[in-house]
């Protein structure tokens, strides 16, 4: 009987101390303590935590933010925001990439966009990839329509095979890219 009342102010300390992974969430970065949000324990600055949800271990939102981590996504409409994959996310006016609202392409059809590979993507008007400095940039000569993944580090189109730099290594209507593509498989 004494041993259980050592217990019973163990168990109030733990039911009244606000400090738990948010939503049941095992392993999640995202904690609070004291009426207070933490990424990772990071401070994250006026979350409304009433409508506090994590949206996965990168992404999270309030109802007034998103969250990448514990910086607030500025300018990213909530209400449509989703989580993609590889490190894209979008709203209904911009693409998103590496968990950054400041790496963001505004110019891409959020409705068809969708993801190739890492750093490869594409809409119905174009096909984008990044560039040196982590950009999303136009691949002008690709067809968007017909442009895939056809081996590891390539990409082919219905006139062209190419890098995964982007940079046109053949054109299929003068070079064997099926058998090239089997020897490099």
């Amino acid at each position: 009987m004494n041993k259980y009342l050592l217990l019973i102010p163990l168990l109030m300390f733990f039911s009244c101390h606000n400090s738990s992974v948010i939503k049941n969430q095992k392993n999640s970065p995202y904690t609070i303590r004291n009426d207070s949000v933490f990424f990772l324990n990071e401070f994250i600055p006026n979350v409304d935590l009433k409508s506090f949800e994590i949206i996965d271990s990168n992404y999270s939102r309030d109802a007034n933010n998103i969250y990448g981590g514990e910086e607030i996504f500025a300018g990213v409409d909530v209400s449509t925001f989703k989580v993609l994959t590889d490190g894209y996310s979008k709203d209904c006016n911009c693409i998103y990439y590496l968990y950054n609202s400041k790496n963001k392409f505004c110019y891409a059809d959020t409705r068809t966009f969708q993801i190739i590979d890492f750093g490869v993507c594409k809409d119905f008007r174009y096909v984008y990839v990044f560039n040196d400095q982590l950009q999303m940039t136009i691949l002008k000569d690709a067809d968007s329509k017909t442009f895939i993944k056809c081996g590891e580090f390539y990409y082919c189109d219905k006139n062209y095979l190419f890098a995964v730099s982007g940079e046109i290594m053949a054109r299929k209507d003068t070079f064997d890219v099926e058998g090239f593509l089997r020897i490099v498989k």
